[in-house]
């Protein structure tokens, strides 16, 4: 949960307001890659826990194959993170905020 927590705080402070770090950078690979790997961090971290486990939701089950409320919140937070992430492109730093889940495959015996 503690990582949860963090993880969400640094993405919305990243993406708050002005985003100075953005254009006034004299390293923005450096930036693009700390953007990359906090969503790395979401998508094959956080986002493969369960609600419980994240410390969202009330428990209440929900049907296989749809998203709790509370999940459904957090991803709507992530993608528009993620087009603030993009927009900073202007400055010159290439940033993608790729942190949607794949869809599970299944492993060939």
């Amino acid at each position: 949960r503690e990582k949860f927590a963090t993880a969400l705080s640094l993405t919305e402070a990243a993406t708050y307001g002005y985003m100075s770090y953005a254009h006034d950078n004299e390293f923005p690979e450096v930036v693009a890659k700390c953007v990359s790997t906090l969503a790395t961090f979401w998508r094959t971290t956080l986002l493969k826990m369960t609600d419980d486990e994240l410390g969202i939701g009330d428990g209440s089950a929900v049907p296989e194959g749809e998203l709790s409320p509370s999940r459904e919140a957090l991803y709507t937070i992530l993608h528009n993170s993620a087009k603030r992430f993009e927009d900073i492109s202007d400055y010159g730093v290439q940033v993608k905020f790729n942190w949607k889940p794949g869809k599970s495959r299944k492993r060939k015996s």
